[in-house]
Formats: C-alpha cells, structure tokens, sequence
C-alpha cells in the first residue's frame, strides 16, 4: 500500500493539490503507470486496487464521498504473457 499511495501523492499533487481526488487524478495515476514506469500490468492493477481499498475505508469513515478507482481496470495487451497466465 505504501508505494501506490507514495507514487500517487506525486502524481496528484502536480496536478490537484489540497483538493478532493478526482477522476482525472486517478487516469493521471494510471497514464503515470503505463507510461513513466515499466512496470507488469498486474502491477499495475494491485497498485491501482490497493487505493481502490483504501478509498474504500474512506468513504466507510465520511471521509470521501466517492471512490474515483472503482471500476478502473489496467488493461492486459492481447497476447501478452500476463493474458496467457
């Protein structure tokens, strides 16, 4: 959890600082995977499923309203290794 939410506070506070985490910062964090990182697909989606969990616990607690990650999905490119298992 702690590397998704590090990675995440960098990317967001370049692009929404002091604010409520909008869906356009959550694409930003999935393009800043995608693009600025060579990371694994199924990386990719644990990090983006860690802070769907813990958005999850924040709305549960009043703290946010929404969670911008449910339902984002890191797709796995057609014929990958990771698609085959």
């Amino acid at each position: 959890y702690q590397l998704s939410i590090q990675e995440f506070q960098q990317v967001i506070t370049t692009i929404n600082p002091q604010s409520e985490i909008t869906l356009a910062d959550a694409r930003a964090y999935i393009r800043y995977l995608q693009t600025d990182r060579e990371i694994a697909p199924k990386t990719q989606q644990h990090r983006i499923g860690s802070l769907r969990n813990l958005l999850k616990v924040e709305m549960r607690e009043g703290l946010l309203e929404t969670n911008v990650f449910e339902g984002l999905v890191i797709a796995t490119p057609a014929g990958s290794e990771e698609e085959r298992g």
